[in-house]
């Protein structure tokens, strides 16, 4: 077990662990639409049809998760706020 964990109260480890639940579906799915739009490239010198509606139907997928993935890392600490704590941390040494 991580220090990290073994800091945490069990409130914020539960808030934590879905926001990671959240963050994994949702990076999973970004995952195999990449690996399915990679098969494009291994058509050769094939003709590929590529329908304008579904492609768009694809970002609208992505672009949601991206923002769900964005909106679970607000329950984690923001970038800032840790810089400053670590510089905190270390001015006391």
């Amino acid at each position: 077990m991580t220090t990290m964990i073994k800091g945490m109260n069990t409130e914020m480890l539960r808030s934590y662990l879905e926001a990671r639940k959240k963050i994994d579906e949702n990076a999973n799915m970004i995952s195999s639409i990449s690996s399915m739009l990679s098969l494009v490239g291994d058509a050769g010198e094939d003709t590929i049809n590529i329908d304008p509606f579904s492609l768009a139907y694809l970002h609208r997928i992505i672009n949601r998760d991206i923002h769900n993935i964005l909106e679970a890392l607000n329950d984690f600490v923001y970038i800032l706020d840790a810089k400053m704590a670590i510089d905190d941390v270390e001015d006391k040494r």
